[in-house]
């Protein structure tokens, strides 16, 4: 019998989710600076970047980065207060039971 192929992105992040991890970010980064009022094709926002006398280059520096990189940092400090709430009131994300539930 044939081995089911597997799907390499699925692979890569089972083994690496480090690195899954750090590349969903970036492309969320990339999307959300390149999502605007204003939609610009890659080749168009890498020429607007690369303009220094741009006015729309300005925009994505000046409101769409920071308020990506805000959103960024409001999501984590959201993440690192849930786990110091489950610390603090004791109270285990997960318990042993809930992962393998006992066979019968």
């Amino acid at each position: 019998m044939a081995e089911p192929r597997r799907n390499p992105l699925t692979a890569l992040a089972v083994r690496h989710p480090a690195t899954a991890l750090a590349s969903a970010l970036f492309g969320c980064f990339v999307l959300s600076a390149w999502l605007g009022a204003e939609l610009l094709g890659p080749a168009m926002l890498i020429r607007t970047l690369t303009d220094t006398e741009s006015a729309l280059r300005a925009l994505i520096l000046h409101w769409r980065i920071p308020r990506v990189l805000t959103a960024f940092c409001v999501g984590a400090c959201l993440g690192v207060a849930g786990v110091v709430f489950q610390g603090v009131f004791r109270n285990p994300l997960t318990e042993p039971g809930s992962r393998n539930p006992p066979k019968r």
